[in-house]
This record gives structure tokens, C-alpha cells and sequence, in this order.
């Protein structure tokens, strides 16, 4: 047999330090890896284990050429460290990628690191080769009943996203793992109805409960069209145009990121401006002319503890202003409200006054039209209950098979509770 390749000592015979084992390049590896050297080449101890390690070498390397498998050293190494990867190790590489990309909101981060933890505690030792159909199926069966369908959902969303990113390609063409295994069917997210939306009479009662300098809160929440709990605390001076009558949603309050006040707001079609009704054009001079400092960049709400010292240097957080909407919101009997249904309820109040879905969209800064779809449609079974009601009330035939519906629903519901009752103890 012919030999092939060759072992050499370095950097000479006078003065050998180590071995060098190399052999010519195949031919047609060219084509597929342009720039490779003419010889591939390695170096080894200068020790009988170590000409034993390079003989190795070139009789392992010889017959992948033969089989037609050969492959770059660079990218053979990179799949065998890859192929003993973890998940946990894969993940960490991941979330780094995605962090340097730049495209990633910071609370989108959050979320992503939140889950990689979670989903590390069943993956995070097995290495992300080894992951199979089974072990994924497993793992969803497992959640069901321990946590609510949502965040089951959410989970499988996210080790979804990881294995599919650990099977695409990078620019030589090679992946971590071949395919994807996750190939289960992932729940559909169950929107929820959420409280009530608040009455005209009970956001009035909410916005005199709040303080003296949150009260506009309330108003902005409900009068720009919906804005989220982070929007409205992020809001700076510059962001009302008192003449123009609109108010621009640039930015949202951070709290649970050290260092960070603010970031960009949810998603890039977040960033809106929307008008203002003249009625609370009066309210919002108020507050400027006494709550909020000088300059373009001065936070609208602040807390007691800022205004008191007259710094103005950090806006109100998140969970400050939710605190005391919490308490106003006892004033009004709505001990179910959340600061978010605020948004629900003028979205509720738009589709109301017959906004369409683009119109509900652009109000809410959403990207996609389902949640705006969601509004109409609660408008709509709202509507349809109240034409049923009237209905019933002109046509005694559908009264008596609506008392009798209704009647079947209450025993129903008693039987379910009977059961639900026996299944605790």
C-alpha cells in the first residue's frame, strides 16, 4: 500500500521540539472550501504516544478521503465539540447571538434568558444532538396541568425557536444538529376574556381616587387610544404637542433592568403618534404647568419621592404607578381591573364607535390584526347578546326557550361546581 502523508520532526532533527504529521489537500476539495492549503497539517508530542496520535491521524484521514466524507480539520473539530454541545451550552451561544444582533427589545431578552433557565432545568446536561421526538413529547406532557396553558404554549414556543436555530445552516453550510426534532404540535394561545371593561362612571371614580399627579394617567391611558402601563410611564414633555392636539408613543419605563430606565417601546409598530381629544387638552396644561419640569426630555409622571426632592430625573416605575391604580381602583367597586384593561377598555370604546381593524391597529400600536379582531369581536358578541335580550322580550316563544337555556346553564354550572368540590377533597 502506498504510504500516505508524513510525519516530520520540528522544527529540525537538531532541534526537534515536536512532531508534524500533514498530508496533500484532496483535489476536489477545492470546489467546495476555496482557499484551503495545499496540505493538511497537524502537530503532535514529540513522544511514542504522541507518532502513535499522528499515525492515527493519517490512517483516519485517508479513509475518509476514501469514503468521500473528508472535511476541513477546522470543521471536523468544530462538529466533534459540537456534537458533544448541551442544550444549556448551545442556548448560552444562542442568546448571545441574538443579543449582539441588536434586533432583540430588552424585555424581549429578559423573556428569552427567562425561558432558556426553565427549559435548561429538563435539557440544559443533554447534549442537543441526543434530543429526541420522545424527549420533547415528554417534556409537553409533562406540563400539562402544572402550569397554565399559556405558559405551556410559551415553552414549547421557545425550545421550538432554539432547536430550529441549532439546525440552520451557518454560511459553510453546516449545522449543529441535522434536523430539528420538535415536531409536535404547539397548543393555540387561549386569549383570555380578561375583566370587564370599566365603565364611563367608574373611570371617573378611578382617576379622582388616583393622586393629585397621576390622576392624567388614567386619562391618557384611555383618551390616546389605549396605551400600555410602560408607555404612559415613559412619556416625556416632548412627546405632546399641545397645538397639534397628539401625543407620540417613542419609548417605555424598564423596571426590572439595572441601569435602564427606558428602552424602544414593544415593537417598532408601537412607535406612534396619536390624537388627543380636545376635552383633556385642559387637564394635560394642568399637569405640565404644575407637575412637570422645564425641558424637553422631563418625565410626565414622577414619583412622590422625585417630586418632593425636585429632582425630575426618574420617571415613575411600573409597579408605582400600578400600586396606586390598584388602590383607586377599590373606590370603584373594580377590584378585578388591571391597569392593562384600561387599554382593553378604550380599544373596546373605539371599536364601539365603529373603528375598523387598520384604525384599532394603528390606536394600539399593534403589528398583526388579531387582538384588534379581538375588540370587534367582543363589540360584536356584546351587540348580538343585547339584540338577543330585546328579542326575547318581543317574542314570548324565544323568552320561554331562552328562560329555559338559562335555567339548563345554572344546573349545569351547580353540577360542575358539586364536582369540582368532590375532586378537592
Amino acid at each position: 500500500m502506498r504510504r500516505f502523508g508524513k510525519i516530520v520532526v520540528k522544527p529540525n532533527k537538531t532541534n526537534p521540539k515536536y512532531l508534524e504529521a500533514s498530508y496533500p489537500t484532496p483535489v476536489e476539495a477545492f470546489d467546495q472550501w476555496p482557499g484551503l492549503s495545499m496540505r493538511q497539517t497537524t502537530t503532535f508530542p514529540l513522544t511514542q504516544d504522541g507518532r502513535d496520535d499522528a499515525a492515527a491521524w493519517l490512517a483516519s484521514a485517508r479513509k475518509r478521503i476514501e469514503a468521500g466524507v473528508w472535511q476541513p480539520e477546522k470543521i471536523r473539530r468544530k462538529q466533534e465539540r459540537e456534537k458533544a454541545m448541551t442544550f444549556a451550552e448551545y442556548v448560552d451561544e444562542w442568546n448571545l447571538h441574538r443579543a449582539k444582533s441588536g434586533d432583540l427589545h430588552e424585555a424581549t431578552k429578559r423573556l428569552s434568558e427567562r425561558y432558556a433557565r426553565i427549559l435548561c432545568r429538563t435539557f440544559g446536561d443533554m447534549p442537543i444532538s441526543r434530543i429526541s421526538h420522545k424527549d420533547i413529547q415528554v417534556y409537553s406532557d409533562s406540563l400539562v396541568g402544572a402550569v397554565t396553558h399559556n405558559e405551556r404554549r410559551s415553552r414549547l414556543v421557545y425550545l421550538k425557536q432554539i432547536l430550529t436555530a441549532a439546525a440552520k445552516p451557518d454560511v459553510d453550510g453546516h449545522s449543529i444538529i441535522q434536523r430539528s426534532p420538535f415536531d409536535i404540535k404547539i397548543p393555540a394561545f387561549h386569549q383570555s376574556e380578561g375583566s370587564a371593561p370599566a365603565t364611563p362612571e367608574e373611570l371617573r371614580i378611578i382617576h379622582d381616587a388616583m393622586p393629585e399627579h397621576l390622576r392624567l394617567a388614567i386619562t391618557l391611558a384611555i383618551a390616546a387610544g389605549g396605551l400600555r402601563i410602560g408607555e404612559v410611564c415613559g412619556l416625556q414633555r416632548q412627546d405632546i404637542d399641545i397645538e397639534r392636539h397628539t401625543i407620540s408613543i417613542r419609548r417605555t419605563r424598564l423596571d426590572d433592568i439595572p441601569g435602564i430606565i427606558v428602552g424602544d417601546t414593544k415593537t417598532p409598530g408601537s412607535r406612534r403618534t396619536e390624537p388627543l381629544p380636545e376635552s383633556v387638552i385642559p387637564e394635560i396644561e394642568e399637569h405640565l404647568r404644575k407637575w412637570v419640569q422645564d425641558g424637553p426630555e422631563a418625565w410626565i409622571f414622577r414619583d412622590i419621592r422625585d417630586l418632593r426632592a425636585g429632582r425630575g430625573a426618574i420617571p415613575i416605575t411600573c409597579s408605582g404607578l400600578r400600586y396606586r391604580f390598584r388602590l383607586a381602583r377599590r373606590e370603584a367597586g373594580r377590584a378585578d381591573l388591571r391597569f392593562h384593561d384600561l387599554r382593553a377598555t378604550a380599544l373596546t370604546m373605539l371599536a364601539q364607535q365603529g373603528a375598523t381593524v387598520r384604525e384599532l391597529m394603528a390606536a394600539a400600536g399593534h403589528t398583526t390584526p388579531t387582538m384588534a379582531i379581538h375588540y370587534q369581536r367582543t363589540t360584536e358578541k356584546r351587540r348580538r347578546a343585547l339584540a338577543d335580550k330585546v328579542a326575547s322580550t318581543l317574542d314570548p316563544a324565544t323568552a320561554s326557550k331562552a328562560f329555559e337555556r338559562d335555567q339548563e346553564i345554572a344546573r349545569l354550572r351547580a353540577r360542575l361546581a358539586e364536582l369540582e368540590a368532590m375532586g378537592e377533597d
